[in-house]
């Protein structure tokens, strides 16, 4: 069969080097013991997780001084509904063309 790729051919593995030989063993002075290490402290207890909602209401009061709290969607609508008036106002007093 045709290939446009060269075969190589198989790499042989190296011969696995002889270990070295010493002619006497090592010989070291005797140290005295060592003291032993303190005692690792204890580790500290985890604190506690927070959920995402009080992470998300801490990062906003450090932005913006905004507080995050639930509301019903009463509320929201009214709320609403008072911002666009409120704005309406403001863009029919500046003479701000609507688009």
């Amino acid at each position: 069969m045709f290939s446009f790729f060269k075969k190589k051919p198989p790499v042989e593995a190296p011969a696995p080097s002889p270990a070295p030989v010493t002619a006497a063993p090592l010989v070291a002075p005797v140290a005295a013991p060592s003291p032993k290490p303190a005692p690792a402290p204890p580790p500290a207890p985890e604190p506690e997780r927070k959920s995402w909602v009080s992470k998300l209401t801490a990062g906003l009061r450090k932005t913006g001084g905004m507080d995050v709290r639930a509301s019903s969607p009463e509320e929201m609508r009214t709320m609403v509904a008072g911002q666009v008036a409120r704005w309406k106002k403001v863009v029919a007093d500046a003479n701000i063309p609507q688009q």
